[in-house]
């Protein structure tokens, strides 16, 4: 079964880094692997914040690395509010 809420955050990846989504894996690192810049960093981080309706901490954001790291901040942050809380 599908991780819905992994395909979510990848389908952004690609939308806002403009790569494409067989180049992202959980692994990928967003710096390292993505090739993003700082500033495509924070395009995505804040289209997260908008599409999932949460606000991430500085601390957080500085902890994310990878696409992993990304999806389990996520899931922390929505099984408050009950969304995607069965993945």
């Amino acid at each position: 079964m599908p991780d819905a809420l992994a395909l979510e955050v990848k389908n952004i990846i690609t939308e806002t880094l403009k790569i494409p989504k067989t180049s992202i894996t959980n692994k990928a690192t967003f710096y390292g692997d993505l090739q993003a810049e700082s500033l495509d960093y924070t395009e995505l981080i804040l289209r997260i914040e908008e599409t999932f309706d949460i606000q991430l901490r500085e601390e957080e954001i500085e902890e994310i690395n990878t696409v992993e790291d990304l999806i389990n901040c996520l899931r922390k942050h929505l099984s408050k509010t009950g969304v995607f809380s069965s993945l």
